[in-house]
């Protein structure tokens, strides 16, 4: 299967939720993904905005509890909530997975985004990978897994922490 987001200024997800047409709305709302015995590869699409957006969860101020991905390949872009978005659980089980944060198209080159996890001031619960090869790359200073934070250029505020609170890797080659 392959998904993608498609408009200049899109602001969703391939497979999941968008945040209004607008692009600044409230955000929709998915209680559960689960890609299960497939081979999947997604991309949020390009614009000013579509980096805000993970490829497969939600876009900004939209929520999503939980991404299960078990028994499969995916290829794509960043896999969990977008910008503002909080969630409940990624679990990777028996999956090979490659998840690439797509870099902001914005003034700001160093917002940062994670290849699986919240974006940025948003929060997850639990990130579990088990019997898996993972690899996740974040951009503008975000980590590959996990939530990512900000500090300004002058170093003096700091503002946009994500949060998580376990991550949990078994049996598993991740990089």
């Amino acid at each position: 299967m392959s998904a993608r987001t498609v408009g200049s200024s899109s602001q969703c997800a391939a497979i999941g939720t968008g945040d209004g047409e607008d692009g600044w709305g409230t955000g929709g709302s998915i209680d559960s993904i689960t890609i299960k015995n497939c081979s999947v590869s997604a991309d949020s699409g390009a614009g000013s905005k579509a980096s805000w957006a993970c490829a497969v969860g939600s876009s900004q101020k939209a929520t999503v509890k939980r991404i299960t991905i078990e028994d499969s390949t995916y290829t794509g872009g960043a896999i969990g909530a977008g910008y503002g978005g909080d969630m409940e659980s990624i679990e990777i089980s028996n999956s090979t997975v490659k998840a690439t944060a797509k870099p902001h198209e914005t003034n700001d080159p160093h917002a940062p985004a994670a290849g699986i996890g919240p974006g940025e001031r948003g929060s997850i619960d639990s990130i579990v990978i088990d019997r898996s090869t993972v690899e996740a790359s974040g951009t503008g200073g975000g980590p590959g897994i996990g939530a990512p934070g900000r500090v300004h250029l002058d170093a003096t505020l700091t503002d946009g922490s994500g949060e998580v609170k376990s991550i949990a890797i078994t049996d598993s080659t991740v990089t």
